[in-house]
């Protein structure tokens, strides 16, 4: 059987994608250069890949919320060529049919995600269908010491439908949260809340 090249590189793009959740603890200034207080991607006997991320973001609480829930606005978030596809809204949540570019191989990953938002303080999504195996992620959003800043923390669950060996998915998923993470700093300090 030969190795699916597109799957794999959806698959990277789709991790890159999916650092939508970020996190933060840490001081009341954030160097703008890195919010990263945090970055950790461990596997499983599985192979899914477990994704714990803190970040401190410069931006209040309900910013950071508003921004990572602006699902009309997500594409800015990730790689250039990201489309939304659609967006309904239902008593379940939110869905997102997206594609995303791949990083690392040519081509688009494509998602379709429901996203929940149980409080103000936490947003969690699941994937539906699209070109991953498995697709989990929380953000919890709390206020920094100084209260004008964020303390996001992410965790992901992802499991590629690929033969790519773990250190390939690792350097996909850091590659696309590390674009993920800038641009969301960006985005928040752009934003008029």
């Amino acid at each position: 059987m030969k190795p699916d090249r597109s799957r794999l590189t959806s698959t990277l793009l789709f991790l890159a994608l999916l650092a939508l959740c970020t996190s933060a603890l840490g001081e009341d200034r954030v160097p703008a250069s890195n919010p990263i207080q945090l970055f950790e991607i461990t596997f499983d006997k599985d192979g899914i890949a477990h994704v714990h991320a803190l970040l401190e973001l410069p931006a209040s609480p309900e910013t950071v919320f508003t921004v990572l829930t602006d699902y009309a606005h997500w594409a800015r978030l990730f790689a250039d060529g990201t489309t939304m596809v659609s967006i309904r809204r239902d008593a379940d949540g939110v869905t997102t049919d997206m594609y995303v570019p791949r990083s690392v191989m040519p081509g688009r990953v494509h998602l379709v995600i429901r996203t929940r938002t149980p409080s103000q303080a936490r947003i969690e999504a699941e994937l539906v269908s699209g070109d991953l195996q498995r697709f989990w992620r929380r953000w919890d959003l709390q206020p920094s010491m100084s209260q004008s800043a964020t303390k996001a923390e992410l965790q992901i669950l992802l499991q590629p439908r690929t033969w790519a060996p773990q250190w390939m998915i690792r350097y996909g998923i850091e590659k696309e949260l590390t674009e993920h993470f800038r641009r969301l700093v960006a985005a928040v300090q752009e934003s008029p809340h």
